[in-house]
């Protein structure tokens, strides 16, 4: 491979971005709605919330838009307690490294995250998974955690779809033993 060649590369598989709050609130909303215990939450709370009307002999029609209904308010109100506790959290902690203007680096062997106090390199047998969303590239380094590569990174979608599908091929191409 030529040194044009391996700059276009190298250049397609780097990110320079800055995490915003919205970031952070949409991993932690894309992470509960995959989550069995919150969904159990919300649907529990609900349920016993409006199982009294369905006891008090409701017709069925009206108790299942209740419930509906009620699963959307409790949903509405854990997500907002949650936000409520990221920004105190935020507050508390004082993250000076989340918020800092960062590299993302994929190579054949690791993904490297940089910023100007903090360099991680994490090999892709020990990522997690790799999720892309329309909003954003989670590459998980464990199940509560990632790296947040969103599209505003990249000069276009077309950038940021191909450095997701490097992403993507690297993490499956791990998990199937094959050599860097």
């Amino acid at each position: 491979m030529d040194t044009d060649q391996q700059t276009t590369r190298t250049d397609r598989l780097r990110a320079e971005f800055r995490n915003s709050f919205p970031d952070q609130l949409l991993f932690q909303a894309y992470v509960n709605l995959r989550s069995p215990v919150f969904l159990l939450a919300i649907f529990g709370l609900a349920l016993a919330i409006v199982l009294p009307l369905k006891l008090d002999g409701a017709h069925d029609f009206i108790w299942v838009l209740t419930y509906a209904t009620m699963t959307l308010l409790v949903a509405a109100g854990l997500f907002l307690a949650q936000m409520v506790f990221v920004v105190v959290w935020v507050l508390v902690h004082r993250d000076q490294n989340f918020y800092r203007p960062r590299s993302i680096v994929l190579s054949d062997r690791s993904v490297v995250d940089e910023t100007a106090v903090s360099r991680y390199e994490v090999q892709w047998l020990g990522i997690h998974g790799v999720l892309r969303t329309p909003w954003c590239l989670y590459i998980r380094l464990t199940p509560l955690s990632a790296h947040c590569v969103p599209p505003r990174a990249f000069a276009d979608r077309r950038t940021y779809r191909d450095f997701a599908d490097e992403a993507v091929r690297l993490f499956r191409r791990s998990r199937k033993g094959d050599p860097a």
